[in-house]
């Protein structure tokens, strides 16, 4: 009985202790970690980020706005007019989304972070609020209904988390 006490003891002395094999690290696939949000971001939902044709469409955007500042365009509404500075007091933030309505370019809504939605129906030359009486102005996202784009929905509630978040309250349908 002694024996087999032992036997047990050394057994598992010896099992015990077995060296487990590290995984062995790849330090050039660690390298690229920081750009895994990144590609992520852009390959969803195949996983399958396409490095060359990113690069293809960055040289080819970079190329087209040479070619516009050579022609003397800027490609955006008012090119010709001045800005005016609008802040630094009562400013709505930052804007988190943007809505052209579909068939009408020159119809803009634009959401803003604590600053609820403005519209721009001239192409951005003029804007007016248009989501004032609410509550809270905090705006996720604006949609047109693809359906019938004179009804739009409204998501409230900051969605740029970890930074300043605002608190939303639903989704809201233009009537």
């Amino acid at each position: 009985m002694r024996h087999i006490y032992w036997s047990v003891f050394i057994l598992l002395n010896v099992f015990s202790c077995q060296r487990i094999p590290q995984p062995v690290r790849d330090k050039l696939a660690e390298k690229g970690e920081p750009n895994d949000m990144f590609s992520f971001q852009r390959s969803f939902p195949d996983r399958d980020f396409d490095w060359n044709g990113w690069r293809k469409t960055l040289a080819a955007t970079r190329l087209s706005a040479v070619a516009a500042q050579e022609r003397g365009a800027s490609g955006c509404a008012g090119n010709s007019s001045n800005w005016t500075q609008q802040g630094p007091g009562n400013i709505g933030g930052r804007v988190n989304t943007l809505a052209v309505k579909p068939g009408d370019e020159n119809t803009v809504l634009a959401g803003f972070s604590t600053g609820g939605i403005f519209k721009t129906t001239d192409g951005g030359i003029n804007w007016h609020p248009v989501f004032d009486d609410h509550i809270e102005l905090s705006i996720g996202d604006i949609i047109f209904d693809p359906t019938n784009p004179n009804i739009v929905y409204a998501g409230t509630g900051d969605p740029n988390m970890p930074s300043i978040m605002f608190n939303g309250d639903g989704i809201f349908k233009s009537t």
